[in-house]
């Protein structure tokens, strides 16, 4: 049942794509654990749910392999170890007695809460969620924008819970009552939230036409000078074409210009870049290397977005913060001693400053590759007064030749909007290009075999959902529940439900 359970989430994974599949893993998992909950060791238990974890894992990192196979070991088996968590504490609760609903409502409460310890809100994790695999049905995630994907995860626990009793013989009315409310509600939530309500759409406080380039460069073409100064001149044609949209702001892929924007030894190509954005009248966000020399020390590399203003000079940095470990950093960097943090230093340097640029009067919100993966982290964006959130990514350099992982951002990407409604504009090298509109809708994209640009006129916004103000706090308040009630159940004698 455990390797079943592994299965069902692979094809349920955004890489195979059939999320109606999410209502079994959890409940294949929970059907291998319940027939021998008396006489299972704890360990046993957790090597099932382990084993179930491998396959969510594995079909979420597998990509990891092609640049670090020893990151990809251990990220795939830390992964793993939620479900085991979860495996441990059905068995708990099936050796205490809990049936129907109270069973149903542990088990949902206990995987929403596994989710919550699992991801940003307690360590630099990227989130571990079921609501994610739905990610192409944005009406069923509209709650994001109160708890993040979590309130679609509690619902599909539910459900798996709900046919896991129902296969047990066990399912009673009041738990298929409560799950198909719980479903409804997600429904509801989401006809609202498409009817208009509150319609963003209906008093724009700006428009902002955004072009976003969509690349096709390897490492080593980047590296060429040449190549370098051709990507300026195919930029130049791309967006020749849509000069009649006029867009307000273009935008290059992370790291499309690997060099220091502020060298003099670059200066053919800086001059070249002022040149292109004065004379489309637009300025350019690109994505490009930083380099900062301290007094005494090696210099300090970056991970950086540039805007190129449409007059004037370079003014405007961002410092990429979240570090892809592995990869751009060290692999526990942070937790190193410092005499193997010397041995072993990080190949970039962390900034400190989130990326806010000023674009005439407003603002726009700016996060590179990895840290789309984090809520947290791009709420603060909104919080702050970004208008517009902006992805820039290099999935050529994260993904390699692994296509089918080009999809993985996608969802993150899909309830970034949805979490701060928020227009979410990302460009790529290698993967897609994509507008999403602040209900998790795709406006536009572009995923073709040639080099291409993207169009999208977006509404700026100002308001704030309760998840750009407040974080998770709901799913944090849910874990913190589950807890307590898992501390009462200790003091509750031990019977096989």
């Amino acid at each position: 049942m455990s390797t079943a359970s592994a299965a069902t989430f692979v094809a349920a994974s955004p890489v195979f794509g059939y999320p109606v599949l999410s209502l079994l893993p959890l409940a294949l998992l929970s059907l291998a654990i319940w027939p021998a909950a008396q006489k299972l060791r704890v360990i046993h238990t957790f090597g099932l749910g382990w084993i179930a974890g491998l396959g969510y894992a594995g079909a979420l990192f597998y990509w990891l392999s092609g640049i670090n196979a020893a990151g990809a070991v251990i990220t795939i088996a830390g992964f793993a170890c939620l479900p085991g968590l979860f495996a441990v504490g059905i068995q708990f609760a099936l050796t205490r007695g809990l049936s129907g609903v109270s069973f149903a409502l542990w088990f949902a409460s206990l995987w929403t809460s596994l989710e919550f310890v699992g991801s940003d809100n307690i360590a630099p994790l990227p989130p571990y969620g079921l609501g994610y695999f739905w990610w192409e049905y944005p009406m069923l995630l509209q709650s994001a924008a109160w708890v993040s994907a979590y309130g679609a995860s509690f619902v599909l626990a539910l459900g798996n819970a709900t046919i896991a009793l129902a296969i047990r013989r066990h399912l009673t009315r009041p738990t298929l009552a409560l799950f198909l409310a719980c479903s409804t509600g997600l429904i509801v939530i989401g006809a609202i939230s498409f009817a208009g309500a509150p319609s963003y759409d209906s008093a724009p406080e700006r428009h902002l036409t955004i072009a976003a380039l969509r690349t096709l460069r390897s490492g080593e073409e980047k590296r060429d000078p040449q190549t370098l100064l051709d990507l300026v001149t195919l930029t130049d044609s791309l967006t020749d074409i849509t000069k009649n949209a006029r867009p307000g702001l273009v935008v290059w892929p992370e790291t499309a210009i690997p060099l220091s924007l502020r060298s003099y030894r670059n200066r053919e190509l800086i001059t070249a870049l002022l040149e292109q954005a004065k004379s489309q009248n637009a300025p350019m966000l690109v994505g490009a290397h930083s380099i900062e020399v301290v007094p005494g020390e090696a210099p300090r590399l970056y991970n950086a977005a540039f805007l190129i203003p449409s007059s004037g000079y370079i003014n405007q940095e961002y410092h990429k913060i979240l570090l892809a470990p592995g990869v751009e950093k060290t692999l526990m960097a942070p937790y190193l001693p410092p005499t193997l943090a010397e041995r072993w230093p990080s190949r970039l340097q962390t900034g400190n400053t989130l990326g806010l640029f000023n674009l005439d009067d407003h603002k726009i919100g700016v996060f590179i590759c990895w840290e789309v993966f984090f809520p947290d982290f791009v709420r603060q964006l909104a919080q702050q007064g970004a208008g517009v959130l902006i992805n820039m990514s290099n999935d050529n350099a994260a993904f390699g030749d692994a296509e089918s992982a080009y999809t993985i951002p996608l969802p993150h990407v899909v309830l970034r909007a949805i979490e701060n409604q928020r227009y979410v504009v990302r460009s790529a090298n290698g993967g897609p290009s994509i507008a999403v509109d602040p209900y998790g809708r795709v406006a536009a994209i572009e995923n073709g075999a040639q080099e291409s640009i993207l169009l999208a006129t977006v509404n700026l916004q100002s308001r704030n959902t309760f998840f750009s103000r407040h974080g998770a706090v709901i799913a944090g308040i849910l874990t913190v529940g589950t807890l307590i009630w898992g501390l009462l159940l200790t003091m509750a004698p031990r019977r096989l439900t």
